[in-house]
């Protein structure tokens, strides 16, 4: 897996020669400016969309062998319930030897991460030295205009799937704007460049005694 980030420039300079880890709260993509990025289902722990059935919601008394009684249609629900904070990088599978368009920005720069290995490692060290619980994986998309059931911090609705999201996401009351820590210096397997928006990617496999990886933009 190749990963890189899309951020300001003095942002991502921070992150390769400091190692900073600049997090956002969930809620700041729920309402986030941007409408690009802007998702309501970020916070969501279950969605109820489906417009093909009627979901109703019945309660009884406490301790009584009353029936249930209908007190609501559910239409559109969403449960929201999850806080935390997320870092987020594009990811391209080793796998991908067809193209791919990207969502990236056109006024971000980005920091390719060439040895996604050694940088997982080296983050998954310092939050476990520190004991800071966390999760970290690939984002999978899914068709939330017609979904009933769970979700989790790492499933996104299908308008978003050019974005090949890679998440770090570690919960904790949102209180503050941001979290952060520091992982030291990743200048030796990442580099600093600025990239088209109408870029494509692909991973291009060479016969020889190890694979290399080439970003075609």
């Amino acid at each position: 897996m190749f990963l890189f980030k899309s951020g300001k420039k003095e942002n991502l300079f921070q992150l390769q020669n400091e190692g900073r880890i600049y997090m956002k709260p969930l809620s700041y993509l729920e309402n986030c400016e941007d409408e690009t990025r802007r998702d309501e289902f970020e916070k969501a722990t279950f969605v109820i969309n489906n417009p093909s059935q009627e979901y109703y919601l019945k309660v009884k008394e406490h301790g009584t062998n009353d029936e249930y009684v209908t007190v609501g249609m559910i239409t559109n629900a969403i449960g929201k319930g999850f806080e935390g904070y997320i870092f987020c990088l594009h990811y391209l599978s080793l796998d991908d030897e067809i193209e791919k368009s990207v969502q990236i920005s056109s006024k971000d720069d980005h920091i390719l991460i060439m040895n996604s290995n050694l940088f997982l490692q080296v983050l998954k060290n310092k939050l476990d030295n520190d004991k800071i619980a966390y999760q970290y994986g690939l984002v999978t998309y899914k068709n939330f205009d017609n979904y009933v059931g769970n979700k989790t911090p790492f499933e996104k609705d299908l308008k978003y799937k050019n974005e090949y999201e890679f998440r770090l996401f570690i919960p904790l009351k949102e209180n503050k704007e941001f979290y952060d820590f520091y992982i030291g210096n990743i200048s030796k397997f990442s580099t600093l460049t600025k990239i088209s928006p109408l870029s494509t990617f692909k991973i291009e496999r060479r016969n020889s005694k190890d694979i290399k990886d080439v970003i075609h933009i």
